[in-house]
């Protein structure tokens, strides 16, 4: 398998991102501007801000790799807030269009205001107002609930033939922390003392702690040496040690205590029960790494026999699950959508975006929403969390 380039990937996504940002951004002025009427300097109020939020993104993700300084780091906060508003204003705009084609479409066969220039022109920037004035308050309400710590997301994993010894076994599950540009040190201290608190026998971290380099941000994650569980807190790469560095992070991530299975098993004892906990490789990283398979069939040869725990970054790594005979998969990735309409849109990408469900009749499958939020610091109706799993005997 070839490994394709990491620094021609982010290249291909950062064009991908600029060039769908260039055009909904003259699609948002044209719509502002247009039915409205505006004309003057009402018209540069409107492109003016437009043009700084469309230039704020390749900013933004030049300043990515300056992690860790003061201004490349203010570039970003100011970047995803801006980004974060622009995309509610867009959706917004995206669903004043289609009301505004439906109103046409009614016009066609009785009488509305919109066959009058001066009322069609009213209406027009009322709605437009109305977009602005959501998306805003949206904006800030997102805002408001991603800076808020997580909340703790409790469930009971109910097991067939589970190991007497196993009843009551506490896995504690943080996923895509993100620490980089907009979530820091300080963050990462109140999760691990949250989790502390629970007593965990087992902590999981499910990839995509970081966003950044070592050199920029490796202070940020000392924390993870604070971990207190009985047996050890454990770490899978996620697709954003990819384009970080993964052995870099890896590396480090080891040296606090925190054990990396990169498809691998470590088996534990505990009061005599065997459980088997493996982790593998994000579901994408052969496309970089090609010796990084993501494979749970791998990650558990030569296993005993005892309750299997697989930790893996994407839920699509489930299907590799099913044939390991894995009794619990724990993932992240989704973030639940994050905000509104990806809350809604996640679904069409994910088999499973968030919660615990029962695959195949054989195995539990569990997704957290993320424990803080990547880009964009908004969160709406789909909270950051932290999970406490307790294995049951059914």
């Amino acid at each position: 398998m070839d490994a394709t380039n990491p620094t021609r990937m982010r290249v291909g996504f950062f064009l991908t991102v600029t060039t769908f940002w260039l055009f909904t951004h003259i699609y948002v002025g044209w719509r502002l501007v247009k039915p409205s009427g505006l004309a003057g300097w009402r018209r540069l109020a409107v492109w003016g801000p437009l043009a700084l939020s469309f230039g704020l993104t390749p900013a933004t993700f030049f300043a990515m790799s300056h992690s860790g300084q003061a201004f490349a780091d203010a570039l970003q906060w100011l970047g995803f807030l801006s980004m974060g508003l622009f995309s509610l204003v867009l959706v917004g705009m995206w669903l004043r269009d289609l009301a505004w084609l439906a109103l046409l479409l009614v016009d066609r066969v009785v009488a509305t205001p919109l066959r009058d220039p001066a009322r069609r022109g009213f209406l027009a920037n009322a709605l437009n107002l109305g977009v602005l004035a959501v998306s805003g308050a949206m904006a800030g309400l997102g805002y408001s609930q991603a800076v808020q710590d997580p909340d703790l997301e409790e469930h009971e994993v109910p097991v067939e033939g589970l190991d007497p010894a196993l009843d009551g076994f506490t896995i504690v599950q943080i996923s895509d922390v993100h620490v980089g540009p907009t979530v820091r040190g300080p963050v990462l201290e109140r999760v691990v003392a949250a989790i502390n608190a629970l007593e965990p026998d087992l902590v999981a971290v499910t990839g995509d702690l970081v966003d950044g380099q070592v050199s920029g941000i490796g202070p940020h994650i000392r924390a993870l040496a604070d971990l207190r569980a009985t047996h050890g807190a454990f770490f899978v790469t996620g697709n954003h040690e990819y384009y970080s560095g993964w052995e870099p992070w890896a590396k480090l991530v080891q040296s606090l205590g925190v054990e990396v299975l990169l498809d691998e098993h470590r088996v534990l004892d505990h009061a005599g029960a065997a459980l088997i906990v493996g982790g593998v490789t994000d579901h994408s990283a052969a496309r970089t790494q090609p010796d990084h398979l993501g494979d749970a069939v791998l990650a558990f040869d030569g296993a005993p026999a005892g309750f299997r725990l697989l930790l893996a970054h994407q839920p699509r790594s489930y299907e590799l699950a099913l044939e390991a005979a894995v009794d619990l998969q724990i993932s992240g990735h989704t973030h639940g959508g994050q905000y509104f309409p990806f809350t809604a849109l996640i679904h069409l990408a994910q088999p499973f975006s968030q919660g615990l469900h029962r695959v195949a009749d054989r195995m539990w499958l569990y997704v957290n929403r993320g424990t803080t939020y990547w880009g964009p610091p908004i969160r709406l109706g789909a909270p950051q969390e932290i999970t406490k799993l307790v294995l049951r005997r059914a």
